[in-house]
């Protein structure tokens, strides 16, 4: 009898205390890593593409994302930093995609800003950031979050050179290739939901599920000087694309009120 007594009394704290509601959410901070798959591509076949500072798909990850909410809306501000390995060699590719265009008839000296050697473990190559409304439900241990944020997607586009001597010949011809301002600041939309599961009363796990959707539109000048005759030409490389990336990401939800 008593041990029955014993085990009514478990169970009955047991539901007690999965049957309490915490204390609703005003303050979240949100780190989190994930993976971003490409719906669209910017290279266009260019000489010009190993320039720029843009790939896909990317690897991210999210030192800054805090969250505040007033009932059950709020406001996020959010820092996400990306990379794509394929950026690492750039640099060598473009003095390769030169050297094969130019090498038959002349000697080539090739150099470019293009260079990720030094890896940004703060900003990435790629950055993003974005701020906006958010909207949570509360259930138990689940909690859903939605948003729908602006924001910015920043990347470099570096400049190239390279000098030209004529094989058996006195010619000699530079050419350079330029953007004219390097940093790339793009107009950003991104929705996104996460989901998270209480393992404490300050700490859930998290799953997040992300689309970015924006517009690039640049382009390089080539800009081609023999010294020999003085004579100077000049082309465009346009770069125009709507970019759509889809992104799943998981991490901690860090309550902090």
């Amino acid at each position: 009898m008593r041990i029955r007594l014993l085990m009514l009394l478990i169970l009955i704290f047991t539901i007690e205390i999965f049957s309490q509601e915490n204390e609703p959410i005003k303050w979240i901070v949100r780190p989190s890593f994930g993976y971003t798959l490409p719906i669209a591509n910017l290279n266009s076949g260019y000489i010009t593409d190993n320039l720029v500072g843009f790939d896909s798909p990317t690897y991210y990850w999210q030192f800054i994302s805090t969250t505040y909410f007033f009932s059950n809306w709020g406001i996020e501000f959010s820092f996400a930093a990306n990379h794509c390995s394929n950026l690492n060699n750039r640099h060598d590719k473009f003095i390769s995609d030169v050297e094969k265009k130019y090498s038959e008839d002349f000697f080539v000296t090739t150099g470019s800003g293009a260079s990720y050697s030094d890896f940004n473990i703060v900003g990435g190559s790629i950055e993003k950031g974005s701020i906006g409304p958010v909207y949570k439900i509360e259930h138990n241990k689940l909690i859903f979050i939605g948003r729908a944020m602006i924001g910015v997607t920043s990347f470099d586009t570096d400049h190239g050179n390279c000098n030209l001597k004529g094989k058996g010949t006195n010619e000699r011809i530079n050419i350079g290739w330029t953007t004219g301002r390097p940093v790339k600041d793009n107009f950003s939309f991104n929705p996104s939901l996460s989901f998270g599961y209480r393992l404490h009363k300050r700490i859930a796990f998290d799953f997040d599920i992300n689309y970015w959707i924006y517009n690039i539109n640049f382009e390089y000048t080539e800009t081609i000087k023999n010294f020999n005759t003085n004579k100077i030409q000049t082309q465009k490389y346009t770069y125009s694309n709507l970019i759509n990336e889809f992104s799943i990401g998981m991490g901690l939800m860090i309550i902090l009120k």
